[in-house]
């Protein structure tokens, strides 16, 4: 990880993280391990 940008409107905190992965496989494995946290709404590539 190597930024994070946090954001809180009413009541919900909006969270932006950068992350640098070697390949797209990677980057598909993270975004699902993120999605399967409690409390996350969504994960995606931006």
């Amino acid at each position: 990880m190597i930024g994070v940008q946090t954001q809180s409107v009413k009541g919900t905190a909006w969270m932006t993280f950068t992350v640098e992965v070697s390949d797209s496989g990677r980057l598909n494995k993270v975004l699902g391990i993120v999605a399967g946290v409690a409390g996350v709404r969504s994960a995606r590539r931006r």
